[in-house]
C-alpha cells in the first residue's frame, strides 16, 4: 500500500509505536486530529502533510498555537525514523496501516463515526474487501449457543453467499468463530475485526489459508502487539456496526455498545437472536435491537433488497 505525505503525517501524530510503553508526548485522538486538519486548511497551509519539516517555531506561528501545544505536534512528527522501522516490522509480518487519507479507507466509516472514526488502523489481508457490502456478526466469547442460534447463524452466513455479501465480525471465540468458519467453506468472504492480538491471530492456520486465497482481511484499531481488552471490544463494535449494511447479534451481555449504536444509528438494522440464554439479547431487543425469533423463517432475499435501499425502513420478524 502506497502512502502519500498526509497518510504518513497521520500516522505520526495519532499511532502509538509500541504496545506497551508510554509515548513521551500523547499522541492525537481521532478528535484532536481532525481538529488540527481543519486549523492547517483555515491557516492557508493546504493538507496536513504541509506540516512536515516545520519546526516548533513556524507551527507556532503559522497555527497562531500555544507553545506547548506546538511542541506536542512537533514531538509527534519528530518520530520519523521509529515509524519507518515499525513500518518495515509490520510490513515483514504481512500488516499494513491504513489510515483515513488513504484511497483504500471505508467511507462508511467517516460516514457513521463522524470524529470517533479511527484515524489509522492495522490491516492485514485483502484490503479490496473493505469495498464489498458486509452484513455483520457479533458475538462474545464463553457463551454457549443454543442450537437454534447456531443453526441460524450458519444459514445466515449461507444466505450471505446467495446474495454477494460478505461477512464481518466482532471475531470473538464462540458464533464469531462458527461464523467465520462457515463463511470460508462456502466461499463468503470475511473481514474480522479484533480488539487486539492481531499478530497472534494472524498466524492462526484458518487465517493463513484464508488469506492465500483472499478471502480474508484482520482489522485492529490497536498495535498488533497490544492485548485484548473489554475497552478495545467496545470500540471494536462499533467499527463493525458502522460497516455493516445490517448487523446479527448472536450473543451478548448488552455491554458491547449495542445502545451506542441503536442511538446513533451506527447500523441501520440491527437485529438479535431472540433466545432464552444468554439474557443480553433480551435486554439489547428492549433496546430497541429487533428480535429473531426464528432465523428460518426469514425471506432473507427480500431483506437482503431493502438493506441495499439507502432510505428503507426497517422491516420487523414479528
Amino acid at each position: 500500500m502506497q502512502h502519500n505525505d498526509n497518510a504518513f503525517t497521520a500516522m505520526l501524530l495519532t499511532l502509538p509505536l509500541t504496545a506497551d510503553k508510554e509515548e513521551l508526548v500523547r499522541p492525537l485522538t481521532g478528535a484532536e486530529f481532525i481538529q488540527l486538519t481543519k486549523r492547517v486548511e483555515e491557516a492557508g497551509l493546504g493538507a496536513i502533510g504541509s506540516l512536515i519539516g516545520m519546526d516548533i517555531s513556524a507551527v507556532m506561528t503559522k497555527l497562531n498555537m500555544p507553545e506547548q501545544e506546538a511542541y506536542r505536534i512537533c514531538m509527534l512528527l519528530s518520530r520519523t525514523m521509529p515509524l519507518s522501522y515499525a513500518m518495515e516490522r509490520f510490513y515483514d509480518q504481512n500488516i499494513e496501516i491504513l489510515t483515513a487519507m488513504d484511497e483504500e479507507y471505508p467511507s462508511r466509516l467517516a460516514e457513521r463515526l463522524l470524529s470517533d472514526a479511527p484515524t489509522a488502523m492495522y490491516v492485514s489481508g485483502n484490503v479490496e474487501l473493505l469495498n464489498q457490502p458486509m452484513v455483520a456478526l457479533l458475538g462474545i466469547s464463553g457463551v454457549k449457543m443454543t442450537p437454534a442460534c447456531e443453526k441460524g447463524v450458519r444459514m445466515l452466513v449461507r444466505s450471505l453467499k446467495d446474495e454477494g455479501f460478505g461477512l464481518i465480525t466482532s471475531s470473538e471465540p464462540g458464533a464469531c468463530r462458527v461464523a467465520e468458519k462457515e463463511a470460508f467453506e462456502c466461499g463468503v468472504n470475511v473481514i474480522s475485526v479484533l480488539a487486539g492480538d492481531l499478530a497472534r491471530k494472524k498466524e492462526e492456520d484458518m487465517y493463513i489459508e484464508a488469506q492465500l486465497r483472499g478471502q480474508a482481511l484482520l482489522v485492529s484499531l490497536v498495535h498488533p502487539d497490544a492485548p485484548y481488552t473489554s475497552v478495545h471490544a467496545v470500540n471494536r463494535n462499533r467499527i463493525v456496526y458502522s460497516m455493516a449494511l445490517a448487523s446479527f447479534i448472536a450473543t451478548t451481555d448488552s455491554k458491547r455498545g449495542e445502545s451506542d449504536a441503536v442511538r446513533r444509528k451506527l447500523c441501520d438494522w440491527m437485529y438479535a437472536f431472540d433466545t432464552p440464554t444468554p439474557l443480553g439479547n433480551r435486554i439489547v431487543i428492549s433496546r430497541g435491537v429487533t428480535p429473531v425469533p426464528d432465523f428460518e423463517k426469514m425471506d432473507f432475499a427480500k431483506y437482503a433488497q431493502n438493506w441495499r435501499m439507502a432510505n428503507a425502513e426497517q422491516l420487523s420478524f414479528l
